[in-house]
């Protein structure tokens, strides 16, 4: 089975390859290894450490540009190069197919995973982490084949339009597209409307809230759940989690900053739709 060319793996040269092998390695290895690697122990914030992994990539990271720093270009293909050094081999699916979204003003990818498992199944719709400026289907391909074996369900991995060359509110107007659109083909795929979730990380757990809301509104059924993973749900940087953790890898406040930075202006309804934490 081939895999569609939006969310292939990237053809890393050797040396990134080995990286990537030696880092997986490591991470079966006790904690005092690594922390021998990286000279340093995890910092504990409020009682907890930090895994040794995220310390050893953390030190690392300090030799190469920060994201802040960057233009959405180069972050983005940062961001692509990382995941891929990383990543886990993607698991085999009975199918994985491209699909093109209509929205409005032209259209979006999306690409559907059914796994190797009998009967109608759940469908789920996922959302890609990077501030809505950069991430891609192909940083969380290996990570939703993993989700729909393990459910099992039929996973639709979403390519939403980033800003800030397509401004605020259209990743989100596009997140809301893709679920409905998801809603009328389930069954072409093997998956049942009536079993229906969003999921994302990051940014991606902004659209599925916003996309629950939205629902809402529109007084249709919701989401029978939504998987939030370190969900982006508020522009507010006043919360704990900015002073204790603003300084460490890879969201540091500086970057938290930059990924704001390209939201536009912040009237109030821009800021409740970036800030459905705050949405009774």
């Amino acid at each position: 089975m081939s895999t569609p060319e939006g969310v292939a793996p990237i053809n890393l040269p050797r040396g990134l390859r080995m990286q990537g092998r030696v880092l997986r390695f490591l991470s079966r290895r006790r904690a005092g290894t690594v922390k021998r690697i990286a000279r340093s122990a995890p910092p504990n914030v409020r009682g907890r450490d930090m895994d040794p992994i995220i310390h050893l990539i953390s030190v690392n990271s300090k030799k190469q540009k920060p994201v802040h720093m960057m233009t959405p270009p180069e972050a983005r293909s940062a961001m692509e190069l990382g995941f891929a050094i990383l990543d886990q081999p993607p698991r085999a699916m009975a199918s994985i197919t491209e699909h093109d979204v209509p929205v409005e003003g032209g259209a979006i990818k999306a690409y559907v995973y059914r796994p190797k498992a009998e009967g109608t199944l759940p469908v789920v719709c996922f959302y890609h982490q990077g501030g809505c400026c950069i991430g891609s289907p192909r940083v969380v391909h290996s990570y939703c084949t993993q989700l729909a074996e393990e459910i099992p369900a039929v996973v639709v991995n979403v390519g939403y339009r980033r800003i800030p060359e397509h401004p605020f509110p259209t990743p989100l107007d596009d997140g809301l597209a893709s679920y409905r659109w998801a809603r009328e083909h389930a069954a072409e795929w093997g998956g049942d409307p009536d079993r229906m979730a969003v999921a994302g990380d990051s940014a991606g757990g902004l659209l599925s809230s916003y996309i629950t809301h939205r629902i809402q509104d529109a007084g249709e059924k919701q989401p029978i759940g939504q998987l939030l993973i370190y969900p982006w749900l508020s522009l507010d940087q006043s919360y704990p989690s900015y002073s204790d953790l603003g300084t460490y890898f890879p969201l540091d406040t500086k970057t938290m900053e930059w990924f704001r930075s390209h939201a536009g202006s912040e009237d109030e309804k821009k800021y409740m739709h970036l800030s459905p934490v705050h949405r009774e």
